[in-house]
């Protein structure tokens, strides 16, 4: 996981694809059209949607197996909790339609993440979370969610140490 304001987003870039990605961000109008954006085919979407967070009782982690989330929120504000999902117990199958597991809530060890205007963070297959949930910020949010496919960026490489 990645949490960053989108000022300092050059710093994670890892790529042509991120750099799109962001740049869509970047580049957002307050008022844009909440639904799926296309912005490079399946390979890099937006989902744009306004709502009211949720309450914590009966929320559900998510993880994703084929894309990374980069959540932005445009207006308003909320906590969204962070963990790894390897300990976590799926509350059902996972869907492939959709690229989603839920698990259920239990004595994990996570992050509460604020998101607020400006801020972005970057959730990875291994990083189950809990968007949309209330906490001290009033109001609607706006949020954009891009979805990264995994399979369209390069493989990671590590530097070589022995030079």
């Amino acid at each position: 996981m990645i949490v960053a304001s989108l000022d300092h987003w050059r710093r994670y870039c890892a790529g042509p694809l991120w750099e799109r990605a962001f740049g869509f961000l970047a580049h957002a109008a307050a008022d844009i059209t909440d639904g799926r954006h296309v912005i490079l085919g399946d390979d890099l979407y937006a989902n744009v949607a306004t709502y009211e967070p949720r309450a914590l009782d009966g929320a559900r982690y998510e993880a994703h197996e084929c894309y990374i989330d980069i959540q932005y929120v445009l207006a308003g504000g909320e906590w969204m909790h962070v963990a790894s999902r390897a300990p976590l117990v799926p509350a059902g199958p996972y869907d492939a339609a959709g690229d989603v597991r839920f698990y259920a809530q239990g004595d994990e060890a996570y992050a509460r993440v604020p998101l607020l205007p400006g801020t972005f963070a970057v959730l990875y297959p291994e990083d189950a979370h809990m968007p949309g949930l209330q906490g001290p910020y009033q109001g609607t949010v706006r949020k954009i969610v891009v979805k990264v496919r995994m399979a369209a960026l390069p493989p990671f490489r590590h530097a070589d140490s022995s030079s």
